[in-house]
């Protein structure tokens, strides 16, 4: 604590009262598996454009999120894919849409022309299914890797 109130800052979260709780129980709505009464929304950000991975002995430290613009016909091409992907039933997970993601970058020359893939978001996502015997056959959902974007 500081003067000022706590040193760090605290994400508020909302918490069920235990009357809430009583109240969900006796509807068949289990605290446990909320996720599946309630669903988040597709992903906010269509395209994300990621710093280069670096290393730090055996360990692989991800790069940071970038704040770049991105064109606005990448953005377009995913609302695009997710719009008519709203239409079917995609089993085996939790699919909340794609979202496509760039790494490199803050490399000299990058220019959304390579290295993207596209990514199923959601907590239990199809990619993420590595009990299941379809999860082979369905992992292709979670990653499909570009290699070189064309130009526009």
């Amino acid at each position: 604590m500081t003067g000022f109130g706590p040193s760090h800052y605290v994400s508020p979260k909302l918490r069920a009262e235990p009357a809430m709780l009583k109240v969900a129980k006796a509807c068949g709505v289990d605290a446990d598996k909320a996720e599946l009464h309630f669903v988040k929304g597709p992903p906010k950000d269509l395209v994300i454009v990621r710093g280069a991975s670096v290393y730090d002995g055996y360990k692989k430290i991800k790069g940071k999120v970038l704040k770049v613009d991105v064109p606005q016909h990448l953005s377009n091409e995913m609302q695009e894919l997710n719009t008519f992907l709203e239409g079917f039933t995609l089993g085996h997970g939790t699919h909340r849409g794609f979202f496509r993601s760039y790494n490199n970058g803050d490399r000299s020359g990058f220019d959304f022309d390579r290295g993207a893939r596209l990514y199923s978001a959601g907590e239990d996502n199809l990619g993420a299914l590595s009990d299941s015997p379809e999860s082979s056959k369905m992992a292709w959902w979670n990653r499909v890797e570009y290699g070189v974007a064309p130009r526009v």
